[in-house]
């Protein structure tokens, strides 16, 4: 940091203050104090404020699990140069990454593996279950706490999916129609999660007697949709969670 003394028009001592922020991987702030102007990353600042820069501080060629174990977000990682798909199947937070906002860089993980539970009915056939329809991406959650509130059969894969507890964390849930999709797509066609030829059960009800499901067929060369099946049905589940945006940011 810098002082000096300084006059301003009016004859009253001043002092010109920048405040500088750092964006990066890692992030540090620093407070500078100059007379008149600054020079900061090739740059003459003359004014007062808060001026940021971002730089790319993830190397290339890097293996991506440990860029993840060190802390670094999958979108952090994305926005160095890697690839979407590279992420898929990785470690973090609890799961086996299978989806990655590139926008907002939330994301989504799976349990990581088959935990030989055995099948489970969806539940409550013959009974509409309020709020529990939600097909897209981020409404898998709401739809177990629905079905959970709606349905007092038990066990059945909403509750072994709320009642899963792995690595801390436990936010678990049934994943939606378009979710669990995206789990068929990015990890078991690619050959993580180690899924067996088998149904799985969505969170996404279709009518009263229905609810929707994947099918995660050992023969990758026929692509299965999310379908329609009887809510007595026992078939397999594999919970998932969502994760938000944390980058990886260390003030100084």
């Amino acid at each position: 940091s810098q002082s000096c003394g300084l006059t301003n028009a009016n004859g009253c001592d001043s002092t010109a203050v920048l405040n500088l922020t750092i964006n990066q991987g890692d992030t540090s702030y620093t407070n500078i104090t100059a007379c008149d102007s600054v020079v900061w990353n090739g740059t003459t600042y003359t004014q007062s404020g808060t001026y940021i820069t971002t730089s790319n501080a993830i190397p290339q060629n890097q293996n991506i699990q440990a860029l993840l174990n060190q802390g670094h977000s999958p979108l952090d990682i994305f926005q160095s140069g890697y690839l979407l798909d590279s992420l898929y199947g990785k470690i973090y937070q609890g799961g086996l990454i299978f989806h990655v906002d590139s926008l907002n860089g939330s994301g989504m993980v799976a349990v990581p593996s088959n935990q030989n539970w055995g099948e489970y009915e969806w539940g409550c056939v013959n009974t509409i279950i309020p709020g529990a329809d939600g097909y897209a991406i981020g409404e898998g959650y709401q739809n177990t706490i629905d079905i959970i509130s709606g349905c007092a059969q038990s066990p059945i894969a909403a509750t072994i999916c709320q009642n899963f507890t792995l690595s801390g964390y436990s936010d678990w849930f049934l994943p939606s129609a378009d979710e669990i999709n995206l789990m068929y797509h990015n990890l078991h066609r690619n050959g993580f999660g180690g899924f067996p030829d088998y149904s799985h059960w969505s969170s996404t009800e279709d009518n009263s007697s229905n609810a929707l499901y994947q099918h995660f067929g050992s023969n990758l060369n026929i692509i299965f949709s999310p379908v329609a099946a009887n809510k007595s049905y026992s078939y397999k589940v594999r919970p998932a969670r969502y994760f938000p945006y944390q980058s990886n940011m260390l003030s100084a």
